[in-house]
């Protein structure tokens, strides 16, 4: 619409040239979604408290312009098109709220990553979006393509992976670092202490919320490829079938639910009595729901 093409946008790579980028030129990433926004801002989350010092390092993150560091946001500030209508309303309203403070910090002559290819969206109110399977498990193999034939360390909470997958099974080594489930930030300085100790030739794969964000950031300065990918793991289960699940994906939501605000509870909601419409009546190719909020 006239109004969305009158709004100063920032450059946002789209998924697939997100992830190729980051294949291709072997770049650290870090992202940032409404929960790093907000606390950015002074707003606690659910999982992490609001420091004065974590906001200032998202901050410092978010205005890298270094070119070995892809900085990923949310490819929201401009049409929504592309999500169902519950997402559509939810950005629309903290884009409202947050849109002038984003902008402080955001480069327009910088070309961010979706922060979004993490979760390759088939969504069900949008015509758009792909609905061939098979076009979600080459995405998701693609991303793999990663940490392919390399010894991998993974940085992330202690008790949280719900699922057996095997996302990692094409790396030639795998090694973990465990952290706190919620406010990992308090141990932060032990964190990065680990993870530099391990050799620089390791990919550094971190899952910690916003915690991630600033420790993917800090490796990549001290010489390591490092990943700020979220709850990837779950969005892909079993050791055959290399696509996101539909209940894969409402955990997802469920251990997100901190970075949204009342309308997060809202669309956890509605989302689950889809789900179950889902189960009753369509086949299993069409139950995949793929978030756009991690």
């Amino acid at each position: 619409c006239d109004e969305v093409k009158s709004l100063r946008l920032p450059k946002v790579l789209g998924q697939k040239e997100s992830v190729a980028k980051i294949i291709r030129d072997k770049c650290s990433v870090v992202r940032y979604g409404d929960g790093e926004f907000n606390l950015m801002f002074g707003r606690a989350i659910g999982f992490q408290e609001y420091t004065p010092e974590i906001a200032a390092r998202l901050t410092e993150v978010l205005q890298s312009d270094d070119p070995s560091i892809l900085v990923g946001i949310p490819d929201r500030f401009g049409s929504l098109a592309d999500v169902d209508a519950q997402s559509r309303a939810y950005w629309r309203t903290f884009m409202a709220k947050n849109r002038t403070q984003i902008y402080k910090y955001l480069n327009f002559e910088q070309t961010y990553a979706d922060a979004c290819f993490t979760a390759h969206a088939i969504e069900p109110d949008n015509e758009n979006a792909p609905k061939d399977e098979a076009e979600i498990e080459a995405y998701y193999n693609e991303i793999r393509k990663i940490w392919d034939g390399r010894d991998i360390t993974i940085i992330r909470g202690e008790g949280t992976e719900i699922f057996q997958h095997d996302i990692y099974d094409n790396a030639k080594s795998v090694n973990y670092i465990y952290g706190p489930k919620a406010h990992a930030f308090r141990d932060y300085d032990r964190l990065l202490a680990e993870a530099k100790a391990q050799p620089k030739d390791r990919l550094m794969i971190v899952v910690l919320g916003p915690t991630a964000t600033v420790l993917a950031y800090d490796l990549a300065k001290a010489g390591y490829q490092a990943l700020d990918i979220g709850h990837l793991g779950k969005l892909m289960t079993g050791s055959s079938v290399k696509k996101p699940s539909l209940s894969a994906n409402f955990l997802l939501l469920r251990d997100r639910l901190h970075t949204f605000d009342t309308n997060a509870v809202k669309t956890y909601d509605l989302l689950c009595h889809r789900a179950k419409r889902s189960f009753n009546r369509v086949n299993k190719r069409q139950e995949v729901l793929i978030l756009r909020f991690s």
